[in-house]
């Protein structure tokens, strides 16, 4: 019998990783909410002041609807509540990197172990 031989060295299998692991998932999915903050808060602090400033309009009527006070009101207020928003955003997006990264987990009380994953009784 003959052996394959490169260069003099027997050639063995390399171990080879096909699958996406939980890690690499969220490694990118983090990456791309950083890069994604600055949009993501200009479009939190547009809906803010289009909300406030709908708002505004509504409660004052048509007539007093252009003003700059009430621009500038607008705009001040939406950056402020722009950034409990975007906390709150931020706040579900690193639950859901945790959920990638560790997987899925079971209830409290339930059992991997058992076909079908039935509780435990």
């Amino acid at each position: 019998m003959r052996q394959e031989r490169d260069m003099g060295r027997r050639l063995a299998p390399v171990p080879v990783r096909t699958e996406t692991t939980g890690e690499d998932r969220a490694d990118r999915a983090a990456f791309f909410t950083v890069m994604s903050l600055p949009a993501l808060a200009f479009a939190d602090w547009f809906v803010m002041a289009t909300v406030i400033r709908d708002v505004q309009c509504e409660r004052s009527g048509a007539m007093d609807c252009g003003g700059s006070p009430a621009m500038e009101e607008a705009f001040t207020t939406g950056m402020l509540l722009t950034v409990p928003a975007l906390a709150v955003q931020m706040w579900l997006i690193g639950f859901a990197i945790r959920r990638l990264r560790d997987g899925p987990r079971l209830p409290v009380g339930w059992d991997r172990s058992r076909r079908g994953g039935r509780r435990r009784g």
